[in-house]
C-alpha cells in the first residue's frame, strides 16, 4: 500500500513541479500515517492471540490414565432369552489438572459401545481410597479408584479396552476424554 502511495505522490510531484522541501515534509507525514497504521495492526494481532489464549486458559485442562482393569465376581445369567455375562470390575484412573483453574468431579464415564463384543458399564461407584470431592489443583496428580459392573452379550471372554471411552466430567460441566493404557483387557472369560 505505501509504495503505491508513493510512486503516485512521485507522478504528483512531477506534474505539479513541487519542491524538494515539500517532497519531504509529505514523506515524513506518510511514513508516520503507515507507521501508527502498521503498529495497530500488530497491536490487534497480539491483542487477538492473548484474548484466545486467556479465554483457552480460563478454562480446566484434565488429563489422564485409566488402567488397571480388574475383574472380581462374575458369571453367565438368561435375561429375555439372551445370555448374559456379568462381572464386578474395578479400575484406576491416574489423573491431572493441566491449567491454573482449580475444579472438582462431577462424574467419570465409561463407554464400551466400541469395543469388540460391546460393553455396558453401570454407574460407576468410587472405590476405596477415593476421597470425594477431590479439587483438581494445577500440576497434581491424583489416582481415583471405581468400581462398576460390566456386562457383555453372550458367553464370557477377554476384551481389549482400546476402543473403551473414559471420561471425566468436571465441575464447570466440561468433558475431558480419558485415555486408557494401551495393553489393558477387561477378563470375562471363564
Amino acid at each position: 500500500m505505501g509504495s503505491a502511495i508513493f510512486t503516485m505522490l512521485s507522478l504528483y510531484i512531477a506534474i505539479a513541479n513541487k519542491t524538494g522541501s515539500w517532497l519531504l515534509r509529505v514523506t515524513i507525514v506518510l511514513a508516520a500515517i503507515f507507521f501508527v497504521i502498521a503498529a495497530f495492526q500488530a497491536w490487534r494481532e497480539q491483542y487477538v492471540r492473548a484474548e484466545e489464549e486467556k479465554l483457552k486458559n480460563g478454562k480446566p485442562e484434565i488429563k489422564g490414565e485409566a488402567s488397571a482393569f480388574q475383574v472380581g465376581m462374575k458369571g453367565p445369567t438368561q435375561a429375555n432369552g439372551k445370555l448374559i455375562t456379568g462381572a464386578e470390575c474395578t479400575f484406576r484412573i491416574v489423573a491431572c489438572n493441566h491449567r491454573q483453574v482449580e475444579t472438582s468431579i462431577r462424574s467419570v464415564v465409561l463407554d464400551g459401545s466400541l469395543l469388540s463384543p460391546p460393553v455396558t458399564f453401570s454407574t460407576l461407584e468410587p472405590g476405596i481410597p477415593f476421597v470425594a470431592p477431590i479439587t483438581f489443583k494445577y500440576g497434581i496428580h491424583h489416582a481415583m479408584f471405581f468400581r462398576c459392573h460390566a456386562t457383555i452379550e453372550g458367553p464370557g471372554t477377554d476384551i481389549k479396552l482400546n476402543n473403551l471411552k473414559v471420561g471425566i466430567t468436571d465441575g464447570l460441566g466440561l468433558y475431558h476424554p480419558i485415555n486408557t493404557k494401551i495393553g489393558e483387557y477387561l477378563r470375562l472369560s471363564s
